[in-house]
């Protein structure tokens, strides 16, 4: 029972280090085992492209735009520069259609 919660105490403290992005700061998102497969990255490089009143963040990955807003708690920072989140098209794409565009690369 100790270690259970030590466990969910860390994961609490370090879920909310970060409680506001700025727009064109580099993010990761995690990849729902549902939307990859076995062998695919279990994330996502992302760079923020706008925010909304109630801290919902509008992402682009090197392929597009992603088509859903993420909250915070779904994000974590990128502490490296990735030259492909320089330029994002701004056509729409599905976090599954990214994930299977990222495994062929």
């Amino acid at each position: 029972m100790k270690f259970y919660t030590a466990s969910m105490k860390k994961i609490m403290t370090r879920s909310s280090k970060i409680n506001k992005y700025n727009i064109g700061e580099l993010v990761k998102i995690k990849i729902p085992k549902e939307d990859r497969g076995k062998t695919n990255r279990t994330h996502l490089s992302c760079k923020i492209l706008n925010s909304s009143r109630n801290d919902k963040y509008q992402l682009g990955c090197q392929f597009n735009v992603l088509n859903i807003t993420y909250s915070v708690r779904h994000l974590e920072i990128l502490n490296t520069h990735i030259s492909e989140l320089e330029e994002i098209s701004r056509k729409s794409i599905s976090l599954r259609e990214a994930t299977r565009l990222q495994s062929t690369i």
